[in-house]
This record gives C-alpha cells, structure tokens and sequence, in this order.
C-alpha cells in the first residue's frame, strides 16, 4: 500500500478528475463536429439534388410544346412495342434452333443406341 500526505491524494484525485473532464470533453466535441458536418453534408446534398431537379423541370417546360418534343412523345412508345416485337423474334429463331439441334442430338442417341 502506498501512503501519502494528508490532503496530497485528494488533489491527485482533483486532477485526475480535471483532465478526465478535459479529455471527455474533448471527444464530445469531435463526435458533434463530425455529426454536424455529416448532417450538413446531407443537406448540400439535397439542394444540389433539387437544384438539378428544378433545371431539368424548367428545361422541360420550356421544350414541351415543341413540334418534334410532340412527335417524340407519340413516337416513343411505339419504339418500344418495335422493341420488343424484335426481341421476341430473336427468341423464336434462337427456341428453333435449339430445337433443331435437340432433335439432331436424339437422332444421334438412337443411332449410337
């Protein structure tokens, strides 16, 4: 056991307490900055995020009303009908190929049997 003056261990104790109270202080203050500025990133985010939106809303407004933007929304579906109908096509031709080599393969199964 290790002994001190009277009144020595109670101002280590003051002083340990100090900087404990420093130092926890100190890590409080990190966590709120590094809180406030994720927060605050998050909320340039979000005006960047509206300014764009606004932009592209009053680019919008101002070409609706076009012609060829008129043609364009009439036309766009059909591209997609267009689309695919010749994906579907593809398929067929590829579903009659494999066929044709399936009944190559049991022709040859047979043969060899």
């Amino acid at each position: 056991k290790v002994f001190f003056k009277a009144g020595l261990l109670g101002t280590l104790e003051e002083m340990r307490d100090d900087r404990l109270a420093l130092i926890i202080t100190g890590i409080q203050a990190r966590a709120r900055g590094i809180l406030s500025r994720l927060e605050f990133q998050k909320i340039v985010e979000r005006r960047d995020s509206l300014l764009v939106i606004q932009w592209n809303v009053r680019a919008f407004m101002g070409v609706k009303n076009w012609p060829w933007m008129k043609l364009y929304f009439k036309i766009k579906p059909l591209l997609k009908t267009a689309e695919t109908e010749k994906e579907m096509a593809n398929m067929k031709e590829e579903f009659t190929k494999l066929k044709e080599a399936y009944a190559k393969s049991e022709a040859r199964k047979k043969e060899l049997e």
